[in-house]
């Protein structure tokens, strides 16, 4: 057939990706192409490879080439490797730190440590362990950064290879939302890793700050990942608790982006089992007519217009 300007499927790329044992699929395109080589370009080729591997075998061929992946992923496991450092010098001194957003996201909601990209390093402690934290990493090289936030401080090595956010809440830096460490800490789990113990935040803990991070991103681009982070921790497998969920989110005014996020995730492809129905509805007027323009810029994050594919 000739080549012709074509759209994938409505959920193009998403569907790939949320729904991939999904026994319909959009049929592979010259735009599909571009929509999975957009998103590596977005969340890094390790992660967009992982994401998309049920896809690429049905289809029997990559969508993400083998080598940027490769690289990617070794540039992450590097990363990570540098962050897990800093974590062990922390959770050796008996700091009790519990490490969020990338860091834990990498290592509690992935298979492969290694596929999520990690940058700085953020910890949430209680009050009283604040200064014993930044005493630690002072002697360590650490020094504070520049910053406006009087809830999160941040502390650069005198390599700058390196900053580590001291949070005093869950959602520290973020207007109008609250939660403290004392309760972060209480309600947050050990992991395992190399056979080191570290604490990371209950799932609903993560879901919660997925939620606030997109609000504070406005739902655009710059969050992706954390709304991907929310796609893998709502898998089905998954058991949360959703009463907590709507307290601590009633109580930090995250009620509403926590529906946007929950309704954009199923528009988008994400399986509706286990979730709560009124959270995953979609608002009605006059907040509906926001929604479908989050819904519609998201669909069309990764695609680009006029592209050439065979049918």
């Amino acid at each position: 057939m000739s080549a012709t300007s074509t759209r994938t499927s409505k959920g193009g790329i998403w569907t790939l990706v949320l729904r991939p044992d999904s026994s319909t699929l959009p049929p592979y395109t010259g735009a599909l192409a571009v929509e999975a080589a957009r998103l590596a370009e977005f969340i890094s080729p390790a992660l967009a490879a992982y994401l998309l591997q049920p896809a690429a075998t049905r289809y029997g061929r990559r969508l993400i080439a083998a080598d940027p992946a490769k690289q990617s992923r070794l540039a992450n496991h590097d990363a990570r490797l540098r962050l897990m450092h800093w974590a062990e010098v922390i959770s050796s001194a008996g700091i009790d730190a519990v490490f969020l957003n990338e860091f834990a996201n990498a290592h509690a909601l992935y298979p492969d440590f290694d596929l999520r990209p990690m940058g700085n390093l953020d910890a949430v402690v209680a009050e009283h362990s604040v200064r014993p934290l930044i005493r630690l990493l002072g002697g360590h090289g650490f020094r504070a950064a520049d910053g406006a936030d009087t809830d999160v401080v941040s502390l650069t090595a005198n390599d700058a290879s390196t900053t580590i956010d001291v949070r005093l809440g869950l959602f520290a830096g973020m207007p109008g939302a609250s939660h403290s460490g004392e309760a972060v800490v209480a309600a947050s789990r050990t992991i395992e890793i190399d056979g080191t113990n570290f604490r990371v935040p209950c799932l609903e803990h993560t879901l919660l700050l997925a939620v606030a991070t997109a609000a504070k991103a406005r739902f655009g681009r710059l969050c992706v990942r954390e709304v991907l982070d929310a796609a893998m921790l709502l898998r089905p497998s998954a058991k949360l608790d959703w009463p907590a969920i709507r307290e601590v989110a009633a109580a930090s005014r995250l009620g509403k982006p926590l529906r946007t996020l929950l309704a954009l995730l199923v528009e988008l492809g994400l399986g509706a089992d286990g979730l709560p129905s009124d959270l995953i509805r979609a608002p009605r007027w006059p907040a509906r007519k926001d929604f479908r323009r989050v819904v519609g810029g998201y669909r069309e994050l990764f695609q680009a217009a006029g592209v050439p594919s065979r049918a």
